[in-house]
């Protein structure tokens, strides 16, 4: 049988020097934009079908997570690699049943998994997952269990899935791809994902770091070098670590709290920097079986150390415990009492677009909501649902949001006014 070779670009060699020098039977292939993951797979799997003696009869299985999926990416990858080589005499493609027949008998066959039934067909000999993050673990790890050979997923980094929460690292071996391993990649992509590496506020200036140092955002982490990240859905994607606020000129500052006994009460203390649009949170307590009376006591402690006063926007459900606060000597209120401290994200998302989040490095409780405080999805579309609903704990990071739509609303309030006395 004749052979076929091609001009192999870094990251198809990558992937084959992985493959071939490894004794794992799974691979992962983790990746940015436009590191052409996919495509470097395929074209693995077509000259392994094309020129290995072993594959005569072998059956290649490509999974996506919907057809439509599969005809956007696997499947037109697939097309554009057998017109480029020139394989059209050589390769046959049934679009009906989504199977391409090789000489020697070999096949490759698009599958989707919208439907858990679709994982129940005849075993394999080689499986790739693409976009492996959209494939649930029970059908991921039957159809792993079907498949005689080599099994490849890749993904893009964006959240944690099956890989790191079910497989252990003992089972797999793994590399990473970037932009950068594609030749083919243009100047204007390039550009395009490197103009998102440093975070910006609204005027577009870059954001330090304590140390003066740029700060990398969490999008180029995730699709421009592909790292581990927290980007898909997130409401709050660009968030930052600061051990002591900058100096500024201009702060304004208060308290946020989220009533809560069987459930966590919570405060956050939030500094807005108005000079550089950034806002500064830091968990003050984060417990649950408090009486009103233990609430105003850590507040006013906490006031007292940071040498402030003990402004406090809580929750408007809980109006009782906001009044037992005052009687402590606490000065609170509840949202909506005084000035615009709100509940409504939607609006907290329109008031702080172009401001810079950043929690302080000792908040643990906080970082962690803020990791899982997500938009929700429909499950059927994937498309966002119609009235923005999230998932998460987020005693903290509403805390966060009662205070600080209250500072905004103020510093905008205070700028208005001068203006119009001008």
């Amino acid at each position: 049988m004749a052979q076929f070779d091609i001009e192999p670009t870094p990251a198809l060699v990558k992937i084959s020097d992985l493959i071939a020098y490894s004794d794992k039977k799974i691979f992962s292939i983790r990746g940015g934009s436009s590191a052409s993951k996919t495509y470097s797979i395929i074209t693995l799997l077509i000259l392994k079908c094309l020129n290995d003696e072993d594959m005569s009869g072998k059956l290649v299985s490509i999974f996506g997570q919907s057809v439509p999926s599969n005809r956007a990416g696997a499947i037109e990858d697939f097309t554009n690699i057998i017109n480029n080589l020139q394989l059209n005499n050589f390769v046959r493609y049934n679009k009906t049943d989504s199977t391409a027949t090789f000489p020697n008998s070999s096949r490759i066959q698009f599958r989707s998994v919208d439907k858990w039934q679709k994982a129940k067909g005849p075993r394999r000999d080689y499986l790739f997952l693409n976009e492996a993050n959209n494939i649930p673990y029970d059908i991921a790890s039957h159809l792993m269990l079907r498949t005689r050979g080599t099994v490849i997923f890749d993904f893009n980094p964006d959240v944690k899935f099956w890989n790191q929460t079910r497989l252990l690292n003992s089972q797999y071996d793994e590399i990473i791809l970037t932009y950068l391993d594609n030749p083919y990649t243009t100047i204007e992509v390039k550009e395009r994902i490197e103009s998102r590496k440093y975070l910006r506020d609204l005027h577009g200036n870059y954001v330090l770091d304590s140390g003066g140092d740029k700060i990398v955002t969490e999008w180029y982490k995730v699709f421009g070098l592909g790292q581990y990240g927290i980007v898909q859905d997130m409401v709050y994607p660009d968030v930052y670590e600061y051990q002591e606020l900058p100096d500024s000129k201009d702060i304004l500052c208060g308290i946020g709290l989220d009533f809560g006994y069987t459930n966590q009460c919570a405060a956050t203390f939030v500094s807005l920097d108005c000079e550089n649009r950034a806002l500064y949170s830091e968990e003050i307590f984060y417990e649950t079986g408090l009486s009103d009376e233990e609430i105003a006591d850590r507040l006013l402690r906490f006031s007292k150390r940071k040498g402030i006063s003990p402004f406090v926007i809580g929750d408007s459900e809980d109006p009782k415990s906001v009044n037992a606060l005052r009687r402590f000597g606490v000065d609170a209120y509840s949202t909506g009492e005084n000035g615009e401290g709100g509940k409504s994200l939607q609006r907290f998302l329109r008031m702080s677009g172009g401001y810079v989040f950043a929690y302080h490095k000792d908040s643990t409780n906080l970082k962690a909501e803020q990791e899982g405080y997500k938009f929700v999805r429909n499950q059927f579309t994937n498309e966002f649902k119609d009235v923005p609903q999230t998932q998460g704990v987020r005693h903290l990071l509403d805390a966060k949001r009662y205070i600080s739509t209250y500072l905004i609303y103020q510093h905008l309030s205070y700028h208005v006014a001068n203006s119009l006395s001008l």
